[in-house]
């Protein structure tokens, strides 16, 4: 089909957007009715065939893939079809206009979803199928052309135009005809074949005189760009139909059905034999067809290609730049540092924002603006519950993507990020709050680390809360650079120091009338507390009267309790549970220690910091040099103890570097003092009001 010389000269202008002069070649095409070649607009991109004619209503007409028979169905079968009704399931008031309707299966439904429908087709045969099986009234036997004269319709809500747009010979001239049926604020819903899918060359019905341009969407938002619209949203449906259908074109030799028209007027022949033909057939299809496409989209699905038809949705610029909607999706809103970041954001983010909140399960002690959805669904540790439970999530969250059409969905944590990607990839803000490569011990994460391999480039944008992280993710899990962007975690450090003067409950402050060494967060094996209390063992040698206090929740409270029982130190371990406001707690103490294993970016350490707590960090992956020492090589780990510019770093899992860091913490009063004020000055850094701006992309 390619030639290295073009059959048909470039013309002087492009086809398409009547500005583009610069082309580039793409290939030859030659059949009984001609030579075609393909060129690329250098100015809107779009492709299209020279010559570019379509031969009218009689030729389509007299093609079988075109015919009444094939076109009239008594369900909704085709993939953008589907998708339109996800996206939109009421219609309710809505005025539509379906182009080149066909036998108005489309409009029947649009109508029982509360729809006025109008409709038309060059095919008469079709239309008198739409009115004699449907009862449709406002469909017509006409060209669009004839349409706006002759009936004098309405201006509509809704002009939908499935594959069409490709077998026009001029493009712009349709859309511009379409603007012009159009409400000020209403839309434009087409499909026409992506070119960027695999095999496009394998569609026959893709060349002239089928179809007479191609599109991906970079040209589609160029050429309706330049009529004041954008595009407000793009699907890729019917992938795998346009891979069974290519390489089944590809072993369609006739052979079979030769064979069994031979045996048919062969009297000698057997049934046996004859059915045994038809098995072969049936056989060569599913080994040859159905295997080897379904292999090939389950490979494009993993690998983000642009399979099958766009559904696209265009919108004039003024009319799409409406009150966004940002949802937030989230296992619940209390205890973590995720929890922390959406609280902060939802209260940050600006009024003409509408946010919406979705949670697991209805959790709630952080303060937040906006709607709260809880999908109803339990976290659990049951292994089996959990599988269980994420296809439920996924079920319902798909509902509601579906009810709420949101211009960005920001995921935080496994479970949600693996839910927004499978469901909504391009609109999918995914938050990565860890160091993976140290995170992933365990089947599920196992399944989440393969997961972040296949899917993550495939989101629109991923927030990481640290450089380190950034680079393991590139480096450790083949993401692309260019889709990360490193945002801190925010604190509002006004909110905590006010918080912060509240007075302690009656029943802890013969505790704080101590030198008290504090830390907090879960009880889990990633937050390290068994290492303070071990350490503090010792410690308590060196400041006698030091007691510690450990906030927070999770699985491991009672494993560490009885640690600190067998130690010989329930009566200076204090587990003080979660706490609504931890900040007087942390202004009370002397210090704050975080023992962790490995961390994203650890809120708890601002927090701290923020209070004007002198800090002690294991210096982990990832997170605490970033905020500590700053000015260091962020890749480096603490050996010994290290002071910092803000504060001090001990190598993870080292108890006895841990106790000599708060040793000399408690008794060089100079280096004390000096780390509280550094502390209160970093905080400052993370700010809520700085680092909202970095979220500013959403919005």
């Amino acid at each position: 089909m390619s030639e290295t010389v073009p059959f048909q000269q470039e013309p002087n202008n492009c086809l398409v957007c009547k500005k583009g002069e610069v082309f580039s070649f793409i290939q030859n095409y030659r059949d009984e009715r001609g030579a075609f070649s393909l060129y690329e607009c250098g100015e809107c991109k779009a492709r299209f065939w020279v010559p570019l004619k379509n031969l009218g209503a009689q030729w389509y007409e007299q093609r079988s893939g075109y015919s009444t028979a094939n076109l009239v169905k008594p369900v909704i079968s085709r993939g953008y079809h589907k998708k339109f009704f996800a996206l939109h399931p009421s219609l309710t008031r809505k005025s539509l206009l379906d182009v080149g309707c066909g036998s108005g299966e489309f409009l029947a439904k649009a109508e029982k979803k509360g729809a006025a429908v109008w409709g038309f087709d060059f095919d008469g045969v079709a239309i008198l199928a739409a009115k004699k099986h449907f009862g449709l009234s406002r469909v017509y036997a006409m060209t669009l052309e004839e349409f706006a004269q002759k009936v004098n319709p309405p201006k509509f809500d809704i002009i939908t135009c499935f594959e069409v747009i490709e077998h026009v010979d001029d493009p712009g001239q349709l859309i511009e005809r379409l603007i012009g049926l159009l409400k000020p604020e209403g839309k434009i819903v087409l499909s026409t074949p992506s070119r960027e899918r695999l095999v496009p060359n394998s569609n026959m019905w893709d060349f002239p005189p089928n179809h007479l341009t191609r599109w991906n969407k970079e040209a589609l938002t160029n050429v309706f760009g330049s009529f004041g619209f954008e595009m407000s949203s793009l699907y890729y449906v019917e992938g795998f139909r346009f891979l069974l259908e290519a390489i089944n074109g590809k072993l369609r030799f006739g052979i079979v059905k030769k064979v069994q028209k031979g045996l048919r007027n062969n009297e000698t022949a057997s049934s046996f034999f004859t059915r045994s033909v038809s098995v072969l057939a049936v056989l060569k299809e599913y080994l040859f067809g159905f295997m080897p496409a379904f292999l090939l989209w389950i490979w494009s699905f993993f690998a983000g290609s642009k399979n099958g038809s766009m559904l696209a949705e265009f919108q004039r610029k003024e009319s799409a730049h409406g009150k966004k909607k940002l949802l937030f999706f989230i296992p619940t809103l209390a205890q973590g540092g995720g929890e922390r970041v959406v609280s902060e954001l939802s209260l940050h983010t600006p009024e003409t924002i509408e946010r919406k909140i979705v949670l697991f399960e209805n959790k709630v002690a952080y303060p937040y603006k906006g709607e709260l959805i809880n999908l109803e669904v339990p976290i659990s540790l049951n292994f089996f519950l959990r599988g269980l439970y994420f296809f439920i999530r996924l079920f319902k969250f798909r509902k509601i993507l579906a009810k709420e059409r949101p211009d960005f969905v920001v995921s935080f944590g496994a479970g949600a990020n693996m839910i927004n990607l499978l469901l909504n990839s391009q609109k999918a803000i995914v938050r990565v709050d860890n160091f993976f490569s140290k995170n992933n011990a365990g089947f599920w994460r196992g399944v989440y680390s393969i997961f972040i391999k296949l899917f993550f480039n495939r989101a629109q944008r991923i927030i990481v809360v640290s450089h380190v992280a950034a680079e393991d993710l590139v480096k450790n899990f083949n993401v692309r650079r260019e889709k990360i962007k490193v945002i801190y975690n925010p604190v509002d450090v006004q909110k905590i120091q006010k918080l912060s003067r509240e007075p302690l409950g009656a029943q802890y402050r013969e505790v704080f009338r101590n030198l008290v060494v504090i830390t907090m967060g879960r009880f889990t094996k990633q937050k390290g507390q068994w290492h303070l209390i071990e350490a503090f063992k010792k410690f308590k040698e060196i400041v006698p009267g030091a007691q510690l206090v450990i906030l927070g929740e999770g699985e491991l409270r009672e494993s560490f309790q009885k640690l600190a029982k067998n130690s010989g130190m329930a009566d200076c371990v204090h587990f003080l549970g979660w706490q609504k406001n931890p900040f007087p707690f942390l202004r009370a103490s002397k210090l704050f220690v975080l023992p962790s294993l490995w961390e994203g970016l650890p809120t708890v350490l601002l927090e701290a910091m923020a209070c004007g707590l002198p800090v002690i960090s294991a210096d982990c992956k990832s997170g605490p040099r970033e905020i500590l020492a700053p000015k260091t090589d962020i890749n480096k780990t603490a050996t010994e103890v290290e002071i910092g510019e803000y504060g001090m770093l001990v190598p993870p899992e080292d108890e006895k570097a841990l106790i000599d860091a708060m040793a000399r913490l408690c008794k060089d009063v100079s280096l004390c003092l000096a780390l509280k004020g550094k502390s209160a000055q970093r905080a400052q850094d993370f700010d809520a009001q700085k680092l909202i701006k970095d979220w500013a992309f959403l919005w």
